[in-house]
């Protein structure tokens, strides 16, 4: 058999050569796919065509676009493979001859020709030769054809498989293949379209029967509900000078297609049709405000409701309240919030994932402005099909940031998570002026787990667990509990474990000693047999009691400075600054239970055990604030004027004439030395980390240009730097322009009133950035929350779309009637743990001590946290009616009764989760990292940890000493005037020096 001989082609030969010689290009040039696609290129562009006036024009500029121009020399390879290799057959099929424009091409194969054999020379890679053409080879070359055609029909199916995979990752609403865009004139007449939908949407048609097109149709529906409504309010004016102006109810007009009809007819519809657009507005932010199910409005007695009020109205039907009134308000509401965001500076965005009863994964992104504190739900990211890795989410965010403008953001912050880590570190290297940022109130809640995973407490935990789900599953021990808890005036149950809480062992830990006396008067006295294998069963031994109470109470002291540091840091008013300065008060609070553990009043931990926690808080300490990228919380701390000049931050070298005022005086040597900061470097362990942080800051400002009017008045970047340095040497001693910080309400007053003094202006720039940070990421905890009210069980099915757009419209009516931004005091001072209840009254909810009825607990326990509400609040167990105050009526001996069947309740499940999540859990320590324990790693910032105002924020009453972060005035003025004399005999050196 005899194969047929090539077809002869005009430039056949020399395209061999150029083919022979990209297949043998040096390993040099690297083997990849994505610089050159030849091997897809199917037809030239038709444009392309038209505009040069034919096809070897056309390929002669696309080829200029893959390899540039030639002016410079060689064409420079930037990989080898197939999709370069392709190029040879891509001219071929073009080359009709060797005149005319075919020239082109043909220069085209012999420049690259050169160009590969030049780079071939160039690495000493030697070129097989070239062997003639055999009735052999045209047999192989054959094969080699149809095994390629079976190749790429493989391709052709995988792209195809990719193609369904992402049709079928996404929610639509009607067949893609039954679609084309219609591009008709609008008409004049008919329903107005929305405008949100128009400039975001292509508006289709289909070939479908009308009926299937009325389905399709009721997704676009009307204009927003509160659009309209605007509207309406915009045109009162008008309609009020037509009723002064124009004529009579008597009057008419004429109408198309003849006839005439009364001005109080049209009056009359218009008034009605204005009424049913404000009433179904009404509605429907009646429906998201109370996390209602749009089919409220199918029940008869609603629409008898209705009737009765006003028979004229009409209400739209619960399908289109979901299917269209409530995304077309959310639509209306995003676009509100990117138009107010727009116009902001200093956002901090965080991001976290949660999972629906559908089941459906979702992301929900926040954006929290920096003058008002609020948080913007700006997309509820449903990707239940794909895998969340960091790179997913940065794509999720960066189109969000982009929109906004990526110089109006300040930070990034998230949970520890692995995905949202790399997501945060992915976004950072796109604009590094951002600063990565994780949530303190999950790291102090993962340093109360390593404690609580300590074997040492493992059999004082497993005890608990039994305790607590007797009590759950015993309707006779729970009905007796109360009883007693109404007659001794324990107000608050057994606290459950559950999983969406922060330091969940704390709160039940205190919830057990509350109640233990209680429960061991009910085993003592009979009243709770124990004869059986029970939860309780292991009370009849004192000792055992004796020991559980003794490990409890050491557990739920240890926890204790922790859940309270939570709490105060759980406000979306707190700052960078709180965040250290609450660290610093846990560890205050450990260093003096560990100077007293020995003592008769102490808590008698093992000195393992104290190691161990030393060595926890370390650990954590260094995972978040010590390394040099995360000493924004120390550098915003530093930058708290109050907090700078406190005994907080030690001094090496403090005047012995004053403990509270510092008089630095340098030696001549010192004046003369290159670094004319030399006194604070050697004297302020403090001031050199912080500078190191706040110049590399304010490098990513200045390249990333986020502040053009600040730093377009200095004439070069060095003299910036230079500015800075002598400004933030300024600030640390204390001289002017850096006043006392009295007569201010908060750090961010007091940085803006220098924002504009040349002598302050660029430290004021990166303080008044670090204090516009939002620290947390309670704004996700919240919003998940309100996913779980509105995703109950009877509405499992529930798209995560609708849980995101019912909340965003919710969110934003709150925020126009000021629901969420209550009240607060007019100084935001740094809110101590006795002032939460002080705070939260101010904002007008009840502090009243919780009612033994769960229902109460359950509604009443918004009130822990700073008037802003939290998912991470206890749940007490459900201890059955109250009693009276003789001790109740006679209870039934109701029996331990196991639950059966799958477990719905979803305080049950979370409780199951929480303890699996503890089995779990695993003590974290630092890679490579020595971690101490015999002492606090704080005391290398030069930390004072001996100072009472760090004692103050975490306890019940006053500490004694703690009030110079808040010292008078005249002790200020005086300190003042000591350093304005000492600052008078200094000179500053201005110099590019470094950190």
């Amino acid at each position: 058999m005899s194969a047929a001989a090539p077809a002869t082609h005009p430039y056949g030969r020399e395209l061999d050569t150029l083919l022979h010689h990209l297949k043998h290009l040096p390993t040099e040039v690297p083997e990849k796919h994505g610089q050159y696609h030849f091997d897809t290129w199917l037809e030239l562009d038709p444009e392309l065509v038209e505009d040069t006036g034919s096809r070897h024009g056309a390929l002669n500029m696309m080829l200029e676009r893959a390899f540039g121009t030639r002016k410079d020399g060689l064409v420079a390879f930037r990989e080898r493979g197939t999709s370069l290799e392709a190029v040879a057959g891509v001219i071929r099929r073009e080359v009709t001859g060797l005149d005319g424009e075919n020239v082109l091409l043909t220069k085209w194969t012999d420049d690259l020709t050169a160009a590969a054999k030049a780079i071939c020379e160039k690495h000493g890679t030697k070129i097989p030769r070239e062997s003639k053409m055999t009735e052999k080879k045209a047999i192989a070359q054959e094969e080699k054809r149809k095994k390629d055609e079976v190749i790429s029909e493989k391709a052709v199916a995988k792209a195809k498989r990719s193609a369904t995979m992402a049709e079928s990752g996404q929610v639509v609403n009607w067949p893609p293949q039954d679609l084309e865009d219609n591009n008709e004139p609008k008409a004049r007449n008919g329903r107005p379209t929305a405008e949100i939908l128009d400039k975001y949407t292509q508006q289709c048609k289909s070939n479908a029967t009308q009926a299937d097109k009325d389905i399709a149709n009721k997704h676009l529906g009307s204009t927003a509900l509160a659009a309209r409504v605007e509207e309406l309010d915009e045109k009162a004016e008008q309609e009020k000078g037509f009723s002064r102006n124009g004529g009579g109810r008597g009057e008419s007009v004429s109408i198309q297609g003849g006839g005439t009809v009364s001005v109080a007819a049209i009056v009359r519809r218009e008034g009605l049709e204005q009424l049913n657009t404000r009433f179904n507005s009404a509605v429907l932010q009646f429906i998201c405000a109370g996390n209602l199910p749009p089919s409220i409005v199918k029940l008869k007695e609603w629409h008898n409701m209705i009737f009765i009020a006003n028979s004229t109205i009409k209400m739209l039907s619960a399908t289109t309240f979901s299917d269209s009134a409530i995304p077309k308000e959310a639509a209306y509401v995003v676009e509100k919030t990117y138009e107010h965001l727009k116009k902001g500076r200093n956002h901090t965005l965080t991001f976290d994932g949660a999972t629906t009863r559908y089941p459906q994964s979702v992301y929900t992104v926040h954006v929290t402005a920096a003058k008002s504190r609020e948080a913007y739900l700006i997309a509820g990211n449903e990707a239940s099909t794909a895998s969340h890795t960091g790179e997913h989410l940065r794509d999720v965010l960066v189109p969000i940031m982009t929109r906004i403008g990526p110089t109006n953001f300040s930070a990034i912050g998230g949970d520890g998570a692995a995905n949202v880590q790399l997501a945060k570190k992915l976004i950072v290297a796109m604009w590094n002026w951002i600063i990565k940022l994780t949530d303190p109130c999950h790291h102090m809640s993962n340093t109360g787990k390593d404690i609580g995973k300590l074997e040492y407490f493992s059999e004082a935990i497993l005890l608990l667990r039994k305790l607590i789900k007797f009590f759950k599953k015993s309707t006779k021990a729970s009905n007796r509990l109360s009883a007693l808890r109404v007659k001794y005036g324990i107000k608050q149950g057994l606290v459950s474990i559950g999983k969406t809480r922060f330091l969940t062992f704390y709160y039940s830990a205190s919830s057990v000693l509350r109640c233990l006396p209680l429960i061991r008067e009910l085993v003592s006295s009979g009243a709770l047999d124990t004869s059986q294998d029970t939860g309780i069963s292991w009370m009849k031994n004192r000792s055992k009691v004796h020991q559980f109470e003794t490990s409890i109470i050491q557990l739920k002291t240890l926890l204790e400075p922790l859940a309270r540091a939570v709490k105060c840091l759980e406000s979306s008013r707190s700052t960078l600054a709180d965040v250290y300065l609450f660290w610093l008060a846990v560890t205050a609070t450990y260093t003096d239970l560990f100077k007293k553990n020995s003592e008769e009043t102490g808590i008698n931990l093992p000195d393992e055990v104290v190691h161990d926690v030393r060595r926890i808080v370390n650990g954590r300490y260094k995972e978040m604030i010590e390394d040099p990228s995360k000493q924004v919380y120390l550098a915003t701390f530093f930058l708290h004027p109050s907090y700078v000049r406190s005994s907080i931050l030690t001094r090496t070298n403090r005047n012995p004439l004053s403990e509270k005022t510092i008089i630095v005086r340098p030696t001549p040597n010192e004046r003369s030395n290159v670094h004319a900061d030399a006194d604070l470097r050697r004297d302020f362990p403090a001031y050199v980390k912080c500078g190191k942080f706040l110049l590399s800051t304010l490098r990513h400002e200045i390249n990333g240009n986020t502040a053009p009017r600040l730093f377009g008045g200095y004439p070069t970047t060095d003299a910036i730097v230079t500015a800075f340095r002598s400004q933030f040497a300024t600030y640390a001693r204390g001289n002017p322009p850096f006043v006392a910080y009295h007569g201010f309400s908060s750090p961010m007053e007091y940085w803006e009133s220098l924002r504009r003094n040349p002598d302050a202006e660029i430290v004021a720039h990166l303080a008044i950035k670090l204090f516009s940070i939002v620290p947390n990421s309670m704004a996700e905890e919240r919003t998940v929350s309100n996913f779980t009210k509105l995703n109950s069980p009877d509405r499992a099915n529930q798209k995560v779309s609708t849980l995101v757009h019912m909340t965003q419209i919710c969110q934003h009516y709150r925020r126009q009637d000021g629901i969420t931004t209550p009240s607060m005091p007019p100084k935001l001072i740094t809110p101590r743990w006795r002032d939460l209840s002080e705070f939260t009254k101010q904002a007008g909810l009840d502090t009243d001590p919780i009612d033994s009825s769960t229902e109460t607990v359950k509604d009443k326990s918004a009130a822990s946290s700073l008037a802003e509400g939290t998912a991470e609040r206890p749940i007490e167990l459900p201890d059955g009616p109250p009693a009276s105050a003789e001790g109740g009526p006679d209870l039934p001996d109701a029996e331990e009764t196991p639950s059966s069947g799958p477990i719905t309740d979803p305080d049950e499940i979370s409780e199951q989760l929480a303890w699996a999540e503890h089995e779990q859990h695993v003590v974290f320590c630092p890679k490579g990292q020595a971690v101490r324990e015999d002492e606090f790693d704080f005391i290398d910032d030069g930390v004072n940890l001996s100072s009472p105002a760090l004692r103050d924020l975490l306890s019940d009453a006053p500490v004694a000493g703690a009030e110079e972060l808040t010292a008078g005035e005249a002790t200020k003025r005086k300190g003042a005037e000591l350093r304005k004399e000492a600052g008078k005999k200094l000179k500053m050196i201005e110099g590019d020096l470094e950190f």
